[in-house]
Formats: structure tokens, sequence, C-alpha cells
């Protein structure tokens, strides 16, 4: 079976933009949702062929931690979603004031898109994909033992929830909310029994070009902020900053390929 109508959460985000102009160039239909009118304008800007036709609408969800967050963008009587790809979730070291800016946000998010798959949208909804993160899956701590290691799906970083508070390390914050957000998700599924699949993929660092356009290199998002950092506020003989792991992936390759595939085909049984 393929799938025809995609709900996708974070859509005007550095990844989310790319999965978006996938998801349309191979004719399926989207509602994007942001968490303002003025960020659905931007993004209706970036695909103005689209924008407000049957392949692409949207949805205003602003603060995607509230109960019932998601419960008016499932709904869509007409042409019911038979996929969601759920990316909203902070990354942006700068717009956050403390940890639980990271941490609520992501694991309240993603629980907050499952409950109303469930309660909203369970009879069309086959699949719900999740972008987690390679942070959830490795010790990051232990950086040099990573590339001597296969990752498989019984791995988790050992960060503790603890670790996650202390206001001295935003990086483990940030690595703990992709790792409590994944749990919640698996756990969800597994207690709910709900009857669809869910599929989490989890990438390193994530560089290459925006999909969409900014009005000032303050909206760069953190990914590459990095990389513009290192070449435009750096000297030449200045060591190589740290950057947590050094792994990364093109959005345009591997990420989308990777969701695109997923989403076009369902597996006849459940939860996967």
């Amino acid at each position: 079976m393929q799938a025809n109508r995609v709900l996708l959460t974070g859509a005007n985000g550095f990844i989310g933009t790319h999965i978006l102009s996938q998801l349309l160039s191979h004719g399926l239909s989207v509602r994007a949702v942001v968490r303002s009118p003025s960020k659905a304008t931007a993004l209706a800007s970036t695909f103005p062929t689209a924008a407000n036709t049957p392949s692409l609408d949207f949805a205003i969800v602003p603060d995607i931690t509230t109960p019932n967050a998601f419960d008016a963008a499932l709904q869509s009587p007409n042409h019911p979603f038979d996929t969601v790809i759920h990316t909203a979730s902070p990354f942006l070291y700068r717009a956050v004031s403390n940890n639980l800016d990271f941490l609520n946000p992501a694991i309240q998010g993603t629980t907050r898109i499952l409950e109303g798959v469930r309660d909203v949208a369970a009879s069309s909804v086959r699949r719900v994909l999740i972008t987690s993160s390679f942070a959830a899956v490795a010790d990051l701590a232990n950086a040099a033992s990573i590339g001597a290691k296969v990752h498989t799906g019984a791995d988790w970083n050992p960060v503790t929830w603890e670790q996650a508070l202390d206001e001295a390390n935003r990086g483990v914050a940030y690595q703990a909310s992709k790792k409590f957000a994944e749990e919640a998700a698996w756990k969800f599924v597994r207690e709910e029994k709900v009857g669809f699949d869910l599929v989490t993929f989890c990438p390193p660092m994530v560089y290459g070009p925006l999909q969409h356009e900014l009005k000032s290199l303050k909206d760069l998002n953190e990914s590459n902020g990095r990389i513009y950092n290192l070449f435009m506020k750096s000297k030449e003989d200045a060591d190589l900053p740290p950057n947590g792991l050094y792994l990364y992936t093109d959005p345009r390759v591997s990420e989308i390929k990777k969701a695109l595939c997923i989403t076009h085909s369902f597996p006849e049984d459940g939860a996967d």
C-alpha cells in the first residue's frame, strides 16, 4: 500500500523543509505543522506552487507540549492521513534558557503527537516516523568507543535524567532529550497497543544546504551554524573546535531518502 496523505511536524525546520520538498516532489499531499501563521506564510513562499492547493496545506500548533496539541491538525475527514512524520524538537542552543527547554518539548511533543494519532486518526494512520538522533543511541561521553561499535536498536545513550538537568552542560541535555523522547515513543506503542507502525531514525550530525531562505545569519540552524562559525569566526592557526560527534549525514541523500522509502509502503504487520 502506498502512502498519499502525510502530516509533517516541524515542517519549517532544517530537516523538515528537506522532507517536505521530497514528499511534494513525489506527489504526496502534505499538511505542514508550524508554530505560527507567520511561519506558515514563510513556508508557503518557499513552496509557492504547492501552497494552499490539495498538495500542501498548513496547521498551526503554537505549543506542542499542551494536551491535545495536535488533535485539530490531525483532523482531515475528506482526505485522512495515513502517515505522520514528527520532526519538531528543539536543537537550537541559543534559543533555550535552561535544560528543560530541550527536554520538555522533545518528550512531551513526541507523546502528544502519538496521543493525537490514537485519539483522532487511529482509523487511518498506518505509520508514524519520528526523527530521533544518534545522540539517543550512542554513549557520547565515551566518544572514543563509538567507531569500534556496531550500534543496534538495543543500544541507548546511558545519560541519566539527573545528568540532563545539570545546567552546566547544554549538550548533555540535548542528548537526553532525544533519548527520553524516543524511549517515551516506544513505551507508548507497547502500552497502548496501537494499530500503526512506529519507525525512528537516528542520524548523527546533519550538514547540508538549506531548503528555505533565511532573513539573517542569526537564523542559521545549529549544525550549519557550527560550520559557519568554524570558517568565519575563527583563525587560521586555531585548534579544531569541539563538535561532540565527528559523524555526519547530508539531508539530501540519506535522511530524506530513508524517510521516503519508509513512507511509501507499509507492511501488513503491526508496530515494528
